[in-house]
C-alpha cells in the first residue's frame, strides 16, 4: 500500500499546482529545492526547507489521538495528504493550512525511519514521518508568527463543505480550520464545564487570546502585532458564540456552527457593532456579553 494517499500539492512560487511523486520511499519535487505542501482553500502550508527546517505556515499539531481530526473523507480532496502505516491506519495528515501527526516531532535528526520520506531535489532525505506518526526532520521546526488581521473571505470558509461543516464559530473567529469543531479551553487542557461567560472567558484566555475589556472598543481598535478583535457571547446555559472584525473591511462577521460564514446578524443586517447587533437566532438566544479579546490567529493555541 501506498504510504500516503496522492492529492494536489505546490511548491512556493508556483501558482499552479503540481503534482509531486508519491512512493514507497516518500515525496521529492520534480524541480524544486523547498518542498511546499500546500492548500489552494486557504493557501498556506508545510514547508520542508533545504536547510533541514520545517517551517509551518499553518501549525503542526501533536499526539493527536487517531479518529478525533482523520475521519476518512471528511477532509477535501484538494490539498489533503494523509499519511499511512503499513495496515493503512492514517498516522498524520497535511490539512489545509496545518500537519497533524499521531506522534511528535523529533529535531535535530542524520537518519530518518519511517516509510515516508520528504526529499530535496538531488534525492537527499530531509525529513521522514515513521509508522507512530513521529516527524523526523533535519533541523528543526521554525517558529513563524501567525499573527495577521483576516478580510472577508466567507467563500473560504463555505465553498468546501469539509470545511464548513468541520470548523465552528471558535475556528473562524481565529481564523484557523483544525477540522475539530474548536472548543474553548481543549488545546490548554479544560474546557468550560458549564456555559456562563465567567467560564468561557477563562478557556478562551488559557488558549492564548488577550482581554481587551467588556465595552465595544470601536471598529478602528487595533490589537497588538496586526491582530484581530473578536467577541464572545452566551445563551445562558446553552451554548457560546464569537464574532470577528475584519477590519481590512470594516465588517463583522462570523459562523454559526457548522452552517456557512455570513456577515449578518439574526435580522439580516450588516453587523457594525455585535453588541447591539440582533443575536437571539430563535433556539439560541445569545443574551450575555461575553466581552472583547485579541486573538492572533494561527498564533493562538485552538484545537
Amino acid at each position: 500500500m501506498e504510504p500516503m494517499k496522492k492529492r494536489a500539492i505546490s511548491r512556493p512560487g508556483i501558482f499552479a499546482s503540481v503534482w509531486l511523486a508519491v512512493t514507497a520511499t516518500g515525496l521529492m519535487p520534480a524541480s524544486a529545492i523547498d518542498l511546499k505542501i500546500s492548500s489552494p482553500i486557504f493557501g498556506k502550508g508545510v514547508i520542508f526547507k533545504s536547510t533541514g527546517n520545517v517551517r509551518p505556515e499553518g501549525r503542526i499539531f501533536t499526539n493527536v489521538p487517531p479518529g478525533t481530526v482523520w475521519n476518512g473523507g471528511g477532509f477535501p480532496e484538494e490539498g489533503t495528504l494523509d499519511i499511512l502505516d503499513p495496515s493503512g491506519n492514517v498516522v498524520g495528515s497535511f490539512a489545509n493550512n496545518d500537519l497533524f501527526l499521531k506522534g511528535t516531532t523529533v529535531a535535530n535528526q542524520s537518519s530518518f525511519p519511517g516509510r515516508t520520506q520528504f526529499k530535496k531535489a538531488d534525492g537527499t532525505v530531509m525529513a521522514s514521518v515513521n509508522d507512530n506518526g513521529n516527524l523526523y526532520m533535519q533541523g528543526s521546526v521554525e517558529n513563524v508568527s501567525l499573527c495577521a488581521a483576516p478580510v472577508t473571505e466567507l467563500s473560504k470558509w463555505n465553498a468546501d463543505l469539509s470545511v464548513q461543516n468541520l470548523d465552528n464559530c471558535y475556528n473562524y473567529g481565529n481564523n484557523q480550520a483544525t477540522y475539530t469543531f474548536a472548543q474553548p479551553g481543549r488545546a490548554s487542557g479544560a474546557t468550560a464545564t458549564d456555559m456562563t461567560v465567567t467560564l468561557v472567558r477563562s478557556a478562551a484566555l488559557n488558549d492564548g487570546l488577550t482581554w481587551v475589556g467588556w465595552n465595544f472598543p470601536g471598529n478602528t481598535y487595533t490589537c497588538p502585532n496586526s491582530g484581530t478583535l473578536v467577541f464572545m457571547t452566551v445563551a445562558p446555559q446553552t451554548d457560546y458564540h464569537w464574532y470577528r472584525l475584519d477590519k481590512a473591511n470594516a465588517k463583522w462577521t462570523h459562523k454559526p456552527g457548522g452552517s456557512p460564514a455570513t456577515d449578518v446578524d439574526a435580522s439580516g443586517n450588516q453587523i457594525s457593532n455585535p453588541l447591539t447587533a440582533n443575536r437571539n437566532y430563535g433556539g439560541l438566544n445569545y443574551t450575555d456579553n461575553g466581552g472583547f479579546y485579541c486573538t492572533c490567529g494561527g498564533d493562538a493555541n485552538v484545537r
